[in-house]
């Protein structure tokens, strides 16, 4: 058997669960509306629209969006794929290894 990890060459989908890193560096849980390609790699970062769950008023300060009374989601455009988790770009959550037999089509 072998560990599959999930990787940037992996293709992202709409309705995919990914983090989005905040200006100082927190991540919030975001989910995919829209991607500009499916197959990001550091060379080809392409971009996603997110919408991204924050935490209240807790993130006003990051998130002036947040400052409004009820407000739990913010729509962030153009969002590049970092394997980093640089401010204002994505990156796939860690997600626990997996086994794969050898030789089993896993598509």
């Amino acid at each position: 058997m072998s560990v599959k990890k999930p990787s940037a060459a992996d293709e992202v989908a709409v309705g995919d669960d990914v983090l989005f890193v905040l200006p100082d560096g927190q991540t919030r849980p975001a989910k995919v509306v829209c991607v500009s390609t499916p197959s990001l790699t550091a060379a080809n970062p392409g971009w996603a629209n997110l919408v991204v769950t924050v935490d209240g008023l807790n993130d006003c300060l990051l998130v002036p969006e947040a400052a409004a009374p009820g407000v739990l989601h913010v729509w962030r455009t153009s969002v590049h794929y970092s394997e980093e988790p640089k401010p204002h770009t994505w990156h796939y959550a860690k997600l626990p290894e997996i086994e794969v037999e050898e030789g089993v089509d896993q598509s």
